[in-house]
């Protein structure tokens, strides 16, 4: 009797899909590599306890800054035997040489301005609010180099989203606006007529002076 052949998993081999949906890391355009990374938000409460009652009421205050603690890396590319022009300094997208990535990566980290930063893991990571890609800013970084390890270093950084001031972007109610400096206008020339009218009232009062009195002309 024979026995039937067991079917064969051609499935096995296939990447899982989140492999895929991989991408380099990096911060305003500088790439790094990850070794691992964390990131971290809640909601920001206020929690009101009362005398002779067991149930508390936590107060929601709004969402905390989304932070990233990540731990990336640089490392020394082979060179292209075949090349020698400016194009081959560069290997999937940065240099070949691991100090030259460095310097150009430690150069955006110092910068005061914000910028995106590249979440290998979550590619299309968009937090609530938003309708683009958060910017963050870098708080700190530490850049470890060993004497072992040549043509590598590892960097500790720490990221915390930027945000906007409060009530910038807020856009502007241009017709409210004009119909408040219309309301004091009308306001103002009520008044001067009011008082132009109690000098007219008086003995002997001119209603051509008293306007001019009141308006400056």
């Amino acid at each position: 009797m024979a026995i039937p052949s067991r079917p064969r998993n051609t499935n096995r081999f296939i990447s899982p899909r989140w492999r895929s949906r991989l991408r380099l890391a990096g911060f305003k355009g500088q790439p790094f590599y990850v070794d691992q990374q964390g990131r971290s938000s809640g909601r920001r409460t206020v929690v009101h306890e009362y005398p002779k009652r067991d149930m508390p009421y936590t107060e929601d205050m709004g969402r905390h800054a989304m932070r990233y603690q990540i731990t990336g890396y640089l490392v020394q590319a082979p060179r292209d035997p075949q090349g020698t022009g400016p194009e081959h300094e560069m290997y999937h997208g940065m240099f070949r040489d691991y100090d030259l990535a460095r310097d150009n990566l430690e150069r955006v980290l110092c910068e005061p301005s914000p910028g995106p930063l590249n979440d290998p893991y979550n590619p299309g990571f968009i937090l609530q609010g938003y309708s683009s890609q958060p910017l963050f800013m870098c708080e700190r970084y530490t850049i470890v180099e060993q004497r072992e390890r040549g043509g590598f270093c590892s960097i500790e950084m720490s990221f915390v989203e930027a945000g906007a001031a409060a009530g910038a972007g807020v856009p502007t109610d241009t017709a409210g606006q004009v119909l408040i400096a219309a309301n004091a206008a009308m306001a103002a020339a009520a008044s001067a007529m009011n008082a132009a009218q109690q000098r007219i009232n008086r003995p002997g009062a001119d209603l051509k002076t008293a306007l001019a009195a009141e308006t400056g002309q």
